[in-house]
């Protein structure tokens, strides 16, 4: 099993686990179990959808649900292969992004997920393209990664998650899309969101960004995150991979 790459301090044990249509979290406190919802959770309970995601529904109609599920999956494989690549970069180790190994992967996981096999040559594609943008993105922003998956909790709001990834980068040139500028180096807690059309931050993402740095500085204040950012993979035909860093 491959060791995700941390060099923060951890105070406590988190465990997560697939619970009816969503994550669970627990951990002991003062010697009872505590259980909590993850951060996309809890946004999803107190804000409103929003207006992209009710049009997508809506374009989708009855197979709305099942998109839905399967596209979260393939975020959660892309997940996979985004914490190895990033593990063997804070490694200092060769990592080879196989189209062959992620093609079978991948068939792997949609078998074991029961997911319909019908767009497995067309997942397999981009993701591959989405890793050498997460590359990209590293080289380009000096990234200097302190954690891969690091486990965090608000113990009042009863909300765990983990933090994709947390480490020092140059800094942004402004808020939002950003590119790297010349400073002092900041420290970032990274989103990736993995989105097959609209491949950008949206308004909601801020509220999920806001309590995953909150919670992240609550849990580890002698490491304290300057900002919370969406890393959001790109691919078009005519400029093929690429990037959006939204802070």
């Amino acid at each position: 099993e491959l060791q995700l790459f941390n060099i923060l301090p951890k105070k406590t044990v988190i465990r997560r686990f697939p619970l009816w249509s969503g994550r669970r979290y627990f951990s002991m406190k003062n010697g009872q179990v505590w259980l909590g919802i993850g951060a996309t959770t809890w946004k999803s309970h107190r804000m409103p959808s929003s207006k992209y995601l009710l049009d997508w529904y809506k374009s989708n109609g009855s197979d709305s649900d099942e998109i839905s599920s399967d596209l979260s999956n393939i975020g959660t494989f892309f997940h996979y292969l985004a914490g190895e690549l990033v593990t063997a970069y804070a490694n200092h180790q060769q990592y080879k992004i196989s189209k062959t190994k992620i093609a079978e992967d991948l068939r792997q996981f949609m078998l074991h997920k029961g997911m319909n096999m019908f767009d497995h040559a067309k997942y397999s594609s981009i993701l591959t393209k989405y890793l050498f943008s997460v590359a990209q993105w590293l080289v380009e922003w000096d990234f200097r990664v302190e954690s891969v998956e690091f486990p965090v909790l608000i113990w009042e709001l009863n909300v765990a998650t983990a933090i994709d990834i947390v480490g020092t980068c140059l800094p942004p040139n402004k808020i939002g899309n950003a590119e790297p500028t010349e400073g002092e180096r900041v420290r970032v807690c990274v989103n990736i969101k993995t989105r097959l059309k609209a491949q950008n931050a949206y308004p909601d993402d801020a509220v999920q960004l806001g309590v995953e740095k909150a919670a992240y500085n609550a849990y580890c204040p002698t490491h304290p995150a300057d900002y919370a950012a969406v890393l959001c993979p790109v691919y078009t035909a005519a400029s093929g991979s690429s990037y959006k860093f939204v802070f």
